[in-house]
């Protein structure tokens, strides 16, 4: 339902809805990830908003999708291990994505409507993670048990899917559902890959689709 009020547009999730995109050639990651590391993840957020920015703002991760730009040579279960915690985990390494509004300006003339800055902190690749301080397993998750091809994704949807499980040879794509996730302020999730025998990262390119709840009408 549409609201408008004051000349704003109101309505969530319209102006709201972020996407985080990685080159397309893809990203290197570890490529001998065969145990899990709690200092090494391939995927990591982190809602940056604060007391004096924005307080109440809560990132809701939706679908996050993986397509293999290379053959993971070895790794026959490959799996994915979701942790949340309460500090920025993230230290060095990979690639900082630039999240975008996915709402459009309403036309070149339109002035009232303005699109939010994302709280979101993005980093995707080969990551070192900082110490965790209270990090909680929340899924671990086998997504392929057999080495990936060219072009293959992976979709993982937080909570209830718009379409799960897809899984046909002409798209090479699967479909996995994980518990929903809401970071609220100072708030992380990590994601680490492991394969027992894998000896050559898949280089995958992400493809994040989020929500934010809670900006302020004006900013």
């Amino acid at each position: 339902m549409f609201q408008f009020e004051n000349g704003d547009f109101n309505t969530f999730p319209a102006r709201n809805t972020f996407v985080a995109l990685s080159a397309e050639a893809g990203l290197a990651s570890l490529d001998a990830a065969t145990a899990y590391a709690a200092t090494a993840a391939c995927f990591n957020i982190f809602n940056q908003s604060t007391m004096s920015s924005k307080p109440n703002v809560l990132i809701k991760p939706r679908l996050l999708r993986l397509t293999a730009k290379a053959v993971n040579t070895g790794g026959t279960d490959f799996r994915l291990h979701f942790f949340v915690d309460k500090i920025d985990r993230w230290s060095s390494g990979g690639t900082e994505l630039t999240p975008v509004a996915a709402m459009g300006t309403m036309g070149a003339a339109t002035t009232v409507l303005v699109r939010r800055t994302s709280q979101a902190k993005i980093y995707a690749g080969e990551l070192t993670l900082a110490a965790a301080s209270d990090a909680k397993c929340i899924g671990r998750v086998l997504v392929k048990n057999e080495i990936f091809a060219a072009n293959e994704q992976i979709e993982i949807w937080f909570g209830a899917p718009l379409a799960a499980g897809i899984d046909t040879a002409g798209l090479f794509r699967t479909a996995t559902v994980v518990v929903p996730v809401i970071l609220g302020q100072g708030d992380n999730l990590s994601i680490h890959e492991v394969a027992a025998s894998q000896t050559a990262d898949p280089k995958f390119q992400y493809e994040l689709w989020y929500d934010e709840e809670g900006h302020p009408k004006s900013t």
